[in-house]
């Protein structure tokens, strides 16, 4: 991924002087300035660039003194053992400000899963008919760590396969991903992929 915007955006919080608990009010201007969207969650701040399709994002330390970037690097890594990495989204580390704030960068997703349209959820639902009422999908689900919506596990089996699904579990049970909610995983066009999989440990 090119860590070129990461660069501009650990510039601009070091030229504000942005420290390690920093507020809304500061950093909404530092993103426009950039061209970015600020967004925000219990964990991570983010300057969502749309037209780069690029995420920059760095932890919010404001509830903890966990780096939830940093656990899902690690996680992503973990991932590769198991070799189910092509359902997350990359992260990568780009470096760190003159506060101590580590700053990384993430591909934007085309959409997480409590916002899939609603033509499209019926169109795979449809697809999908035949893994409805099979215990496969109840047995992927019931050997997740945090089971993921039905829809998702539904298209992941039909993309990735059982195989896949099984690693999956395992990496979902060795990494502690807690937190696989429908805002957490998504869709990069039409392959499902987990958007956020640090887990909360708060």
């Amino acid at each position: 991924m090119d860590k070129e915007l990461a660069i501009k955006v650990i510039r601009a919080l070091n030229e504000a002087g942005v420290g390690r608990e920093p507020c809304s009010s500061q950093l909404h201007p530092i993103a426009e300035k950039l061209g970015a969207k600020l967004q925000s969650g219990a964990t991570r701040w983010a300057f969502v660039f749309v037209k780069h399709q690029l995420v920059v994002k760095f932890p919010k330390y404001d509830e903890t003194d966990e780096d939830y970037c940093e656990i899902e690097m690690r996680n992503y890594n973990r991932a590769k053992e198991y070799r189910i990495e092509k359902c997350l989204l990359p992260v990568e580390y780009a470096g760190t400000t003159e506060s101590d704030i580590p700053v990384y960068i993430q591909p934007m997703y085309t959409t997480s899963l409590d916002r899939l349209d609603y033509a499209v959820q019926h169109k795979w639902q449809e697809k999908a008919k035949k893994l409805h009422r099979s215990p496969i999908v109840s047995k992927v689900r019931s050997g997740c760590h945090y089971a993921p919506n039905q829809l998702w596990i539904e298209r992941a089996i039909q993309i990735y396969g059982k195989r896949f699904m099984k690693s999956f579990q395992a990496w979902s049970h060795a990494c502690e991903v807690n937190d696989l909610h429908s805002s957490n995983v998504g869709f990069l066009r039409k392959q499902p992929i987990i958007i956020d999989y640090a887990g909360y440990h708060g």
